[in-house]
């Protein structure tokens, strides 16, 4: 299954759908993986 890297919650380290930590992102740039996630998720939620 392919999953979306997510947002710690510290709200700049990007992490992998297993819970790896890659490397720290720019607030903005967090927000807005953020916002596209719950964006995908409530497309995702609507369908069932």
């Amino acid at each position: 299954m392919i999953g979306l890297m997510g947002v710690k919650n510290d709200g700049k380290t990007l992490v992998t759908p297993n819970g790896t930590d890659l490397f720290p992102v720019p607030f903005g740039i967090a927000w807005c993986i953020q916002r596209i996630q719950h964006w995908i998720a409530q497309k995702t939620w609507r369908c069932k």
